[in-house]
């Protein structure tokens, strides 16, 4: 899963900075009244990618917390309760809370985006989102990467937890 969300990453900040590139050739270079066609492909793209990489990882989430609840809930509720659900706890609590905060964020600059195609919002506005919901989704990201490893950590545990247990009660 971390290869798989580390992929997505890299296409998602290759279309952010392709995006970011275009729109400033826009704004800068270009007549007022012209839009690049690029810039609006690239900056939905990335909108679209960021979205899908939160939804893939807290499906991720959701489904391996499940799997790691009926393994060790009904045999081992002991050792679930006090190591394990504490640490996946913690950690949720902020994936889910800055994934949605991130998604919010880069849906509010993509639609801005759009508004300064209409014409009814400044380049600088837009600007202004972008560089806030870059800066939370970027956050939102570390903690995304940092909890798939340790959700792998945890469930390579758990594993070897129900494998001793299996071997001292045989």
């Amino acid at each position: 899963m971390l290869l798989a969300v580390k992929i997505m990453l890299a296409f998602n900040a290759i279309f952010f900075f392709l995006s970011g590139y275009w729109g400033f050739v826009e704004t800068i270079w270009v007549s007022d009244g012209i839009i690049i066609q690029p810039h609006l492909y690239a900056g939905f793209f990335t909108v679209c990618i960021t979205c899908a990489i939160h939804s893939i990882v807290m499906f991720y989430f959701i489904g391996s917390g499940k799997i790691l609840k009926e393994a060790l809930l009904e045999n081992y509720p002991d050792y679930f309760n006090e190591n394990v659900y504490p640490m996946i706890r913690a950690s949720k609590s902020k994936v889910f809370s800055w994934g949605t905060l991130s998604v919010l964020a880069m849906v509010f600059a993509g639609i801005l985006g759009g508004a300064v195609s209409a014409g009814k919002v400044s380049s600088e506005v837009h600007l202004i989102s972008i560089l806030i919901a870059t800066w939370i989704t970027v956050k939102s990201f570390v903690y995304v990467l940092d909890f798939v490893k340790m959700n792998a950590e945890i469930m390579d545990s758990s594993a070897d937890f129900i494998d001793n247990q299996q071997k001292i009660t045989a």
